[in-house]
């Protein structure tokens, strides 16, 4: 069973440790979803691309989108859990940020400058590169956009409603099998658990 909570705590832990989210537009009944790296900036989803091509078209034409970001945890085969040898027992653990809202486009050079460094803070935390000033020109031929949220859910799936025997089998593979992934994935299953 998968969770769906308005924890805005965790939804921007997801935000914030996840690399790219999946963009969707429609225009004219047409849909389209991109791949696209983006960085949260207080309550603002920011994005940059190039100044031409079909994601910036579809933007301009409808600017009512939605982002569906999902960070992964643990891949949990059917033995994990079950001794029955039923496949559709085998799952994945996740969690998963989806928003809706509208875009804007930001014009100002100093604006795109303050969010294309918190791109760079996400992305390259150990600096190395000049500072913005000093290639405007290249900052003004990027096209920088926000979304402005207007819905924000985020799902959880940890196997917060197993019986217990069922968890607890799960927890040990997972300790068993001693990944880093599968430490955080315990983490979560356990903080969840007491939250139920």
């Amino acid at each position: 069973m998968i969770f769906e909570l308005k924890n805005k705590d965790f939804a921007i832990y997801v935000l914030d440790n996840v690399d790219y989210g999946t963009l969707a537009m429609c225009t004219k009944n047409i849909p389209y979803s991109v791949p696209i790296n983006f960085v949260r900036i207080g309550n603002l989803i920011c994005f940059h691309t190039g100044e031409s091509g079909k994601k910036i078209t579809f933007l301009k034409k409808n600017s009512v989108v939605s982002l569906s970001v999902v960070k992964e945890f643990s891949l949990i085969p059917s033995y994990f859990s079950s001794d029955d040898k039923i496949a559709c027992k085998a799952t994945q653990f996740f969690a998963s940020v989806i928003i809706d809202g509208k875009i804007t486009f930001v014009k100002d050079v100093y604006e795109k400058i303050s969010i294309l460094e918190g791109f760079m803070d996400k992305y390259q935390p150990e600096g190395k590169y000049d500072p913005f000033e000093k290639h405007r020109e290249m900052v003004e031929l990027t096209t920088v956009f926000t979304l402005i949220p207007k819905n924000l859910s985020l799902k959880l799936k940890f196997g917060q409603n197993l019986p217990e025997e069922r968890f607890k089998k799960i927890l040990n593979y997972l300790e068993n099998r001693g990944t880093e992934k599968d430490m955080e994935t315990i983490k979560m299953m356990n903080e969840l658990r007491k939250k139920r």
